[in-house]
């Protein structure tokens, strides 16, 4: 069905023509829900008094940091193998397979962390869980979105790959709700104050298991591996069209076409190729640099460490610092849906990160002022009541908040996508998501020393840090908005001199080549439906159409 009928569909019809595409978003955000639990529930963990006892750490001490970085840790050091794993296990077994073999993983890994501490304070039983938890949410990650956008039509594939990011969000609320309920429901000293938060994570993942079962393997990975037939099943039961809809079958081809003028590449090819190629060595970095921002940016300082900081700012009780963690995931759900919803095409991915950064390090100097005299207060042994300060510390952690879920929260993923190639994207995806969780394991192992050694310059770093990510994003990232993945190449001609400058015009909105290319597109698709065919001698449309549209970018 062409865009045309669909625009001309009541709201009702609309849902019930895509309702196989929403309960396919429906089931995979049970796995982002388990991914975004796993990253929460650490944020108040360190804080129940019952977990302390059940395995004898004492706050204040260098132990007590050392054992917490490790805890923290422990999900990014097997996140690392899981990344590394995604390529091969999404090539091999397929989008839905790489997903489903995820899950099962992180089940084992989920129990593992609920039964740790039952016969011994030993945290070998939690570490080796988290580890296994973080390799299979890694897994499931970043074949998710591959899923969504291979199963979804070009008109709905933001929106619908945007789900990953709402549910993600939602997981790490739904975590520090819990936290916050079973902190406030149980006694201090019980253990089911952070044993029901672990095996909380067991139900989405059940559900997405049980869910996705059902569900078809995407067209495009049944028809690269040859199942024709299958590709068709799949793209029209998706689609809720017969297969010989002729929008079904010029889909259908489309994808033949695109997978036959593909070459079978090895991994080490693919590597070749990118390092002997301009424009996939400039797009490589785009991703290596917007995966390394955002993890330097702390967001899981926050994550992991959240009630510490709250304590830090003068929230002295348990019941506080779960509470003010609450909201803070709240308030992440809400900053990311309107971001998401409201924003994300308006606003586009250049302004996203760079705005974004900016906050976040602002809000980053403020924090680090409520440190620095908190550590004074600690030294003198005086009692620090709440004060303009720390109320604007508080503050400055959600406002903190907002600046990354309108970033590099849900951005990088976003960049990434749709600055990989066809032939490269899932080689630079799990590339990406291998050094971005490596950086995510040295931020939350450190953080805990570096507070003890720089006390509130470890907040003036990270400050720095995000200032670092804000300029990378408006030195380095095209503005890729509205560009259709085919034509994207059209940003990435000639030398690094040429992109680089491209990308810095980008940030000027009346030289944006974003723009220029949604207003030749747009023109396009209104001679395309008045009837008008653009040929010029032997030349094909299409050809003649993307050489207009190069000249045009030249032009201005």
């Amino acid at each position: 069905m062409d865009g045309t009928k669909e625009a001309r569909m009541t709201r009702w019809q609309r849902i019930v023509h895509l309702r196989r595409v929403l309960v396919l978003a429906l089931l995979a955000s049970f796995s982002g829900l388990l991914v975004g639990i796993d990253l929460g529930i650490l944020s108040g963990l360190f804080a129940i008094k019952a977990f302390q006892n059940a395995f004898h750490l004492r706050p204040g001490t260098h132990e007590f940091s050392v054992k917490t970085g490790n805890i923290a840790a422990a999900v990014f050091a097997g996140a690392i193998p899981g990344a590394a794993s995604s390529y091969w296990i999404s090539e091999r077994w397929g989008r839905r397979g790489g997903v489903l073999i995820g899950l099962s993983i992180s089940l084992v890994g989920i129990t593992l962390q609920t039964v740790s501490g039952v016969h011994s304070s030993s945290l070998m039983t939690l570490y080796v869980g988290r580890g296994i938890s973080g390799w299979g949410v890694t897994v499931a990650l970043v074949c998710l979105p591959a899923l969504l956008a291979e199963h979804a039509d070009k008109r709905h594939r933001g929106r619908l790959t945007a789900v990953t990011q709402v549910s993600v969000a939602s997981g790490l609320a739904l975590a520090t709700i819990t936290n916050w309920i079973c902190g406030s429901v149980f006694d201090a000293e019980d253990n089911k104050t952070w044993r029901l938060p672990f095996g909380l994570q067991l139900l989405p993942a059940v559900l997405a298991i049980a869910g996705l079962s059902f569900q078809y393997e995407t067209p495009r990975w049944l028809i690269q591996k040859g199942r024709n037939a299958e590709g068709l099943q799949s793209l029209s039961f998706m689609r809720n069209l017969p297969d010989s809809d002729p929008s079904v079958q010029a889909e259908f081809q489309e994808i033949l076409d695109d997978i036959r003028g593909e070459t079978q590449e090895t991994f080490k090819d693919q590597v070749k190729n990118i390092f002997s190629s301009k424009e996939l060595l400039y797009r490589y970095i785009v991703v290596v640099a917007v995966s390394v921002a955002q993890q330097s940016s702390a967001s899981n300082v926050v994550n992991s460490f959240g009630s510490s900081l709250f304590k830090s700012f003068g929230l002295r009780r348990q019941e506080d610092q779960l509470m003010a963690m609450a909201m803070y995931g709240i308030a992440k759900v809400i900053f990311t849906v309107a971001w998401l919803f409201l924003s994300i095409e308006s606003l586009g991915r250049k302004y996203s990160l760079t705005l974004g950064a900016l906050i976040s390090s602002m809000a980053m100097v403020v924090m680090s002022a409520q440190l620095k005299r908190a550590d004074y207060a600690e030294k003198a042994h005086a009692h620090d009541p709440i004060r303009p300060l720390n109320v604007a510390a508080i503050a400055s952690l959600y406002i903190w908040n907002l600046g990354y879920s309108l970033g590099y929260g849900p951005i990088m993923w976003v960049v990434v996508n749709e600055t990989a190639t066809n032939k490269t994207r899932a080689f630079m995806t799990a590339s990406a998501v291998t050094i971005n969780q490596g950086i995510a394991l040295t931020v939350v192992k450190t953080w805990p020393l570096l507070r003890d050694a720089w006390h509130w310059g470890a907040a003036a770093f990270y400050a720095g840090m995000c200032l670092l990510a804000a300029i990378i994003a408006a030195v380095l990232v095209p503005e890729l908005a509205g560009v259709p993945l085919e034509r994207s190449s059209e940003l990435f001609k000639g030398g690094f001199r040429d992109m680089l400058v491209g990308s810095l015009m980008d940030n000027i909105p009346s030289r944006q080549r974003a723009r220029i290319f949604r207003k030749q597109l747009a023109k396009e698709d209104a001679s395309r439906n008045a009837g008008i065919t653009l040929t010029d001698g032997e030349n094909s449309t299409e050809t003649v159409t993307e050489k207009t549209l190069y000249e045009s970018i030249n032009e201005h």
